[in-house]
């Protein structure tokens, strides 16, 4: 029995040491000889693809994946294995070929891809990326640094042992952590290193380590002309190839991430103001050995409203394209493909589905937000058609679903950015991108405005005069109101008065002559389905405190502030752009969005005549109205939490309500109805919103595009 217990414990030690070998560490004996198993590889300007003993060229057809869904940020990894599952057969039957993700992602994704392709004679591929987050390349701006050069070696290794299914990754904070036993390398086409560099950390690098001039390794070299960026980048490289290679005999491509803030192009009217573009990072000066069976390709993230190049360079304001259309972007990418002697993928590109905006497109109006899907859709046939056109190899459309986390530089200033995963922020473009979205509601939504007015049966009005009433409602998403007029709307204006602050407030409006019963911090005007907005009591105008000195005249509003119950009430705007200097004393005026304006239209997603950024539907005898949180200055509506007296704390700080006081005026032909303000009670969902997806109509978009190019390749 003793020497029994005894072999058990030496089977279980050997095995416990054989698995800790096997998943925890990056030892490995270099049995395996010979060429390494390439499935992969490029020629020339074209990526190939071996099937049985053939090689054939294919196009890339990708959409990117991100990490995000409703309640959860994007490092916790929660999207399931189901819910994988059932998207990778969506984005297969979209026509894309290729998916990528910027960082190791949790077990369930390697799981689904795993089982997704195991028996599917047309498998789904992946790009794989290799994170750098925020903190390594701001914290020295030294891409050498232990931070940075240190862990991008670590990590190649790491991402290597996933796609193998070879590793146990104990808690950490830089990405998924678990067991990854799935070997998805048959499936993996290659990886991507890195982010969209910050131009600081570029030019510091090149500044700070200016003595080193080259670097030679057993897979990849530079060229004389290399910086010392990019020579760290040659190393990282190099590294994940023989780590590859010598563990598990095996090569795919591997190119580095990209951006027009860095590429290797001249700019000159960029540079007057900006350092942006002084910072060059050039891939053709990194040279793959022939001991590379594989290849590389040139990766980019390229948009069309930005960099302001496309604007002010005259090579790409003036290219018109075989349409007769103003189009820089398509010369910017003919550019960049002209300068690579290896395949160009653009890895990135993508428009918003939001109501709010972040940059305008001034060429052919690809606007970075306030964007319909179906718009969505259309514009982003064209970009996969420029992208095309322009001779590069394809295109990865940012992004597959929306993603509540994500925040932007204009509106983040209004968000409690630690619990924005729980509402669905649409004056915030960066949330809009994905071809799936998340509505509120675990079916459906809770209100549609739209030629129906069922939602409101179970509602009643919040307040009832001379045959006119207001019900309102909400969710995750939205503040909704029903105006009921019994003789009917036509040719009058109704004014919504809504006192959200207990702070401040007007008690009368100076442009209207209203007065109100309460201090008022929003006005809704509906005057027909051209003249209707939402306007603010000008203290609590959050672009005015906080972008008032870049954008009106210097002036500091903390410095000349208004006064807390003016009776001046602003246009809404959204901060777009400063003035930029476009040659010596020669400057652009800032460019604001008037976000306040409303639009009319039918907002429910199962109708012919869907307008998804639609703010209100006037009907017969009923207005349906919907605006979302941060317009009304939520900064979290899960906790009804609105921005605080911005004067007294010179910025925004978050403050608790459980209710606001909502009025009705009726303007007629010929005087004018007041039905008073009553409180409308608010108590939020805390950390257990509703959700369920939808596919966008641009979906079907980038289904007829991809299949489009699919057919001809």
């Amino acid at each position: 029995m003793k020497k029994f217990l005894l072999v058990c414990l030496a089977a279980a030690a050997l095995f416990l040491a054989g698995n800790y070998i096997y998943y925890q560490t990056e030892w490995y004996l270099p049995l395996r000889q010979g060429e390494p198993e390439v499935f992969v590889k490029t020629e020339g300007k074209e990526i190939f693809l071996r099937s049985e003993d053939t090689w054939s060229s294919i196009d890339i057809r990708g959409v990117n994946v991100g990490s995000g869904m409703p309640s959860g940020f994007a490092t916790e990894y929660k999207i399931t294995y189901e819910m994988y599952m059932r998207w990778f057969q969506l984005i297969q039957e979209m026509e894309a070929n290729v998916i990528r993700v910027y960082t190791i992602q949790g077990e369930n994704f390697y799981h689904a891809l795993y089982d997704y392709n195991k028996d599917n004679p047309r498998p789904l591929y992946l790009i794989q990326g290799v994170w750098v987050d925020d903190y390594a390349m701001r914290s020295h701006l030294d891409a050498y640094s232990d931070e940075m050069r240190g862990e991008l070696q670590k990590d190649v290794r790491v991402v290597s042992d996933v796609i193998h299914g070879r590793k146990k990754i104990p808690y950490t904070e830089k990405y998924a952590y678990g067991t990854f036993k799935w070997d998805v390398s048959p499936y993996v086409l290659g990886y991507i290193i890195g982010v969209e560099w910050e131009s600081d950390l570029v030019l510091y690098t090149d500044d700070k380590k200016a003595e080193i001039t080259g670097y030679d390794g057993e897979y990849i070299c530079t060229s004389e002309e290399a910086t010392p960026f990019e020579c760290m980048l040659a190393e990282v490289g190099d590294e994940l190839l023989r780590y590859e290679t010598g563990k598990y005999r095996e090569q795919r491509l591997v190119a580095f991430s990209n951006w027009p803030e860095t590429d290797p192009l001249e700019h000159a009217t960029w540079k007057i103001n900006q350092s942006s573009n002084l910072a060059h990072l050039d891939v053709e000066h990194i040279i793959f050995k022939e001991n590379v069976l594989s290849g590389t390709f040139a990766s980019y993230h390229v948009y069309p409203y930005y960099p302001l190049f496309y604007e002010f360079e005259e090579r790409y304001s003036q290219y018109i394209d075989e349409e007769g259309r103003s189009n820089p972007y398509r010369r910017y990418l003919m550019d960049l493909n002209e300068h690579h002697s290896v395949p160009v993928v653009i890895a990135e590109f993508g428009i918003p589905s939001s109501r709010g905006i972040a940059r305008y497109d001034e060429a052919r109006g690809f606007d970075q937000g306030n964007t319909d899907e179906k718009q969505q859709g259309e514009e982003l046939q064209e970009l996969y058609k420029d992208i095309r056109e322009a001779g590069c190899v394809g295109g990865i459309v940012f992004e597959w679903q929306d993603e509540w986390f994500k925040r932007t530089w204009n509106t983040w200033p209004g968000v409690d950015l630690t619990r924005n995963v729980f509402w669905s922020d649409f004056q915030t473009n960066e949330q809009s991108f994905g071809l799936l979205t998340f509505d509120p509601g675990e079916e459906e939504s809770i209100c549609y405005v739209d030629d129906s007015i069922a939602d409101w049966e179970q509602v009643e009005p919040l307040l009832s005069a001379d045959g006119c009433s207001l019900s309102l409602q909400y969710d995750e998403k939205f503040l909704y109101f029903r105006i009921h007029d019994d003789a009917g709307v036509d040719g009058k204006k109704y004014y919504i008065p809504l006192d959200i602050t207990p702070n401040s407030g007007a008690l009368c409006e100076e442009e209207t002559g209203l007065s109100f019963q309460y201090p008022v911090d929003f006005l809704i005007t509906i005057d027909g389905e051209e003249n209707s907005a939402v306007t603010v009591q000008e203290y609590y105008d959050m672009v005015y405190a906080n972008f008032r000195r870049d954008i009106w005249n210097n002036e500091d509003a903390f410095l000349n502030q208004p006064q807390k119950d003016s009776t001046v009430f602003h246009t809404i705007y959204q901060y777009l752009r400063g003035p930029i200097e476009i040659s010596e004393g020669v400057k652009t005026k800032p460019q604001i969005f008037d976000t306040g304006k409303l639009n009319p239209g039918n907002a429910n997603p199962e109708s012919e005549d869907f307008y998804s950024i639609a703010d209100f539907y006037i009907q017969e005898k009923d207005i349906e109205i919907r605006l979302p949180w941060l317009l009304l200055n939520f900064s979290d509506p899960s906790e009804m939490k609105i921005h605080d007296d911005y004067y007294v704390y010179y910025g925004v700080e978050n403050l608790k309500i459980d209710e606001i006081h909502v009025g009705l005026q009726t303007a007629g032909r010929k005087e004018l109805h007041d039905a008073g303000m009553e409180a409308f009670a608010l108590k939020g969902w805390d950390e257990d919103p509703t959700w369920h997806e939808r596919l966008k109509k641009s979906y079907a978009y980038i289904q007829e595009i991809y299949r489009e190019y699919s057919e001809e390749g």
